[in-house]
C-alpha cells in the first residue's frame, strides 16, 4: 500500500459520478487492510503434513505463492462381504437370510473419507471363493 494510506474502500462500495469517485459513508480507519503475516506468522506452519486439503487450504497455499503442494496418493480400498446368508438390498430374502447393510455403510464412510473404493460384492463362505478374491490382480485393477 502507498505510504500514508491506512484504509481500503472496496470498489463495489464506490460510486462514480461526473468523473469523481464518491465513497459511501461510515468506513472505519483500517478497514479492508491486512498486515503482512496477519494470516500466517513468519516461520509458522501454514498447512501441516498429513492434513486433508480443503478448498480454503488451496486458497491459502496460493496466497502464499505456492502453485504445487506435496500430497499422498488417494487410498484405494477393496471392500467385500462374506456369507451364504447375505443378500443385496432389494433382493428377495429366503428364511435365515439378511441384507448386506454393512458393506453399503462402509462404502459410504470410506468414500466420505476420500478413498477410492472397489466393491467386490458378496462372496460365499467357502475358502476357494475367498482365496480367488484375495489373489493379486494385474496392476491397475482390483
Amino acid at each position: 500500500m502507498p505510504d500514508g494510506v491506512d484504509t481500503v474502500m472496496m470498489q463495489e462500495d464506490c460510486v462514480v459520478e461526473e468523473g469523481r469517485v464518491r465513497l459511501a459513508p461510515g468506513i472505519k480507519k483500517g478497514a479492508n487492510r491486512r498486515h503482512a503475516g496477519e494470516d500466517v506468522a513468519k516461520g509458522a506452519v501454514a498447512l501441516a503434513t498429513g492434513r486433508r486439503l480443503k478448498p480454503a487450504d488451496l486458497g491459502l497455499a496460493a496466497a502464499l505463492g505456492q502453485d504445487r503442494l506435496p500430497v499422498f496418493r488417494q487410498l484405494r480400498v477393496a471392500l467385500l462381504s462374506t456369507g451364504d446368508e447375505v443378500r443385496e438390498p432389494g433382493q428377495p430374502l429366503a428364511p435365515g437370510m439378511i441384507y448386506d447393510a454393512n458393506r453399503v455403510m462402509l462404502m459410504a464412510l470410506l468414500q466420505g473419507l476420500g478413498c477410492a473404493v472397489s466393491d467386490l460384492g458378496i462372496r460365499p463362505d467357502r475358502a476357494a471363493a475367498l482365496a480367488d478374491t484375495s489373489r493379486p490382480r494385474a496392476r491397475g485393477t482390483i
